[in-house]
């Protein structure tokens, strides 16, 4: 086994608090965050969920570079659509859907660390399991006064999918086509796409 003389993320922040990982001055954790990512894409293109990712399994070694340690829990072979089901992992950082998922839950434990990395604190609290769960679901983290805009931003940012600008009364109707005007569009004869190499199917359903 590899020994590795950096320590572990989770002594680091206890060291030195917290970090910023915009500020210039701080080159080295902008480091560390940008491996991990590099580091859980490498797993993900190979089909592999970590399930575990947290401070304390992001070790640093002699030179300088990060390790992800403990795959005890890991699920490999997920390529495709495939999905896990099994609720597992440090109760801190497991994504809260109680659903089947692939490799969204590593990307929320990566969250939950940067939080971490830049607070000095996890973002979720609770007596027991069952409050820290819905502290997860329905708290929003607050972030101290320190916490550069720019930083938070990091963390708030949504995906590509986000439609929390969209009516919410119209994205839970059930998707359908738009009804054509028949004064200034007639219906088209099919035939006339006979050697095109796709049609579509709804399309030609709503006729």
């Amino acid at each position: 086994m590899e020994y590795i003389t950096g320590g572990d993320q989770f002594s680091l922040i206890e060291e030195k608090r917290c970090f910023d990982l915009v500020s210039t001055l701080m080159q080295e954790e902008r480091f560390y965050a940008a491996e991990l990512i590099c580091g859980l894409q490498f797993l993900h293109r190979n089909g592999v969920i970590h399930r575990d990712v947290k401070l304390d399994n992001v070790m640093l070694g002699g030179d300088g570079y990060i390790k992800i340690v403990d795959f005890g829990l890991c699920r490999d072979n997920m390529l495709g659509d495939k999905r896990a089901n099994i609720f597992c992992g440090s109760e801190y950082y497991i994504a809260p859907e109680n659903r089947e998922y692939s490799f969204a839950v590593d990307w929320w434990s990566f969250g939950v660390l940067l939080f971490e990395m830049l607070t000095g604190r996890a973002p979720f609290h609770g007596a027991d399991y069952d409050e820290l769960y819905k502290s997860v679901c329905y708290d929003t983290p607050p972030y101290p006064g320190w916490v550069k805009d720019d930083s938070k931003d990091l963390l708030v940012k949504e995906g590509h999918n986000d439609c929390s600008s969209f009516d919410k009364e119209l994205l839970n109707e059930a998707p359908k086509l738009s009804q054509d005007d028949s004064s200034s569009i007639g219906p088209m004869d099919q035939s006339a796409f006979a050697d095109f190499s796709f049609i579509n199917p709804k399309w030609c359903s709503a006729q």
